[in-house]
């Protein structure tokens, strides 16, 4: 089964007040599956075989069933109300389930750039690494202090020497 599947059947149940996979033929439990089959067609477009599997059952007796709950619902207030609530609280659920998916797909997305980002960093310090493994320790040290005296000249805010004076404004 899927977790949508197992959605609607805790939905029906409750508002059924009786489980709709139960294998007896009170109308209430058929009433519950009828509008578990209604639902599963109306919203996923499930075929009659598919639905079928779901319920162990044959894709004719899905085909009957639909057609006669059609028009049950038409003559029976009582199972149009049940439908209609299920098939608000199931549209709900779902909404729900695909924000929360919507927000799993956003954070893995967001992973993904940083994941990128970190593998790019890698590979840049591997090419450093390649080419400092070469050099003798004294040098390396040479070149390390020098690289920690550009990064810190970098820091600093440099302005070109128009840009160096203070303006003062006169006060009038």
């Amino acid at each position: 089964m899927n977790i949508d599947f197992d959605i609607l059947r805790d939905i029906t149940k409750e508002v059924c007040k009786v489980d709709p996979l139960k294998n007896n033929r009170t109308r209430e439990v058929v009433y519950a599956r009828m509008i578990m089959y209604k639902v599963l067609q109306q919203f996923h477009r499930y075929s009659y075989t598919a639905i079928g599997r779901m319920f162990k059952k044959n894709h004719a007796t899905i085909l009957y069933s639909i057609n006669q709950f059609n028009n049950i619902v038409k003559s029976e207030d009582w199972v149009k109300i049940r439908y209609h609530t299920v098939v608000s609280e199931y549209t709900r659920e779902i909404s729900l389930q695909n924000e929360a998916i919507s927000d799993v797909y956003l954070k893995n997305k967001l992973l993904e750039s940083q994941l990128s980002s970190q593998r790019r960093v890698i590979r840049e310090c591997k090419e450093i690494s390649d080419i400092i493994g070469d050099l003798p320790k004294d040098k390396v040290e040479q070149i390390t202090d020098k690289l920690r005296m550009l990064v810190e000249v970098a820091k600093q805010e440099i302005k070109p020497r128009n840009q160096q004076t203070e303006v003062y404004q006169s006060i009038s």
